[in-house]
């Protein structure tokens, strides 16, 4: 069990070693993004929360170890997106009525 509470708009986020991604920008900047979960979080946080899979700036936050475990202790605003799971779209067939 994680021991630390965050305070105020911060949260806790455990870095997803295997996965990050860089993305090429219209103005030809790259961006690296790395994802995470999201483990804990401060009575402020309202746009995320425990258990949303996040992407976050290469440089957001701060390290923290705990246990022998890596955590990023940053605030909500660091957040770039939430990753949803994929959505399955089912394409339908519509039969076409000949008059």
């Amino acid at each position: 069990m994680l021991d630390l509470k965050p305070l105020g708009t911060r949260l806790i986020v455990k870095q997803d070693e295997l996965k990050s991604e860089i993305i090429i920008l219209s103005n030809a900047k790259s961006l690296e993004l790395t994802e995470g979960v999201v483990l804990v979080t401060g009575v402020e946080v309202d746009r995320v929360g425990v258990g949303d899979r996040v992407y976050y700036g290469k440089y957001a936050g701060v390290p923290v170890e705990r246990d022998r475990e890596k955590y990023m202790l940053m605030d909500q605003q660091d957040i770039l997106c939430i990753i949803t799971p994929p959505v399955e779209v089912a394409v339908v067939e519509q039969e076409v009525a000949h008059a």
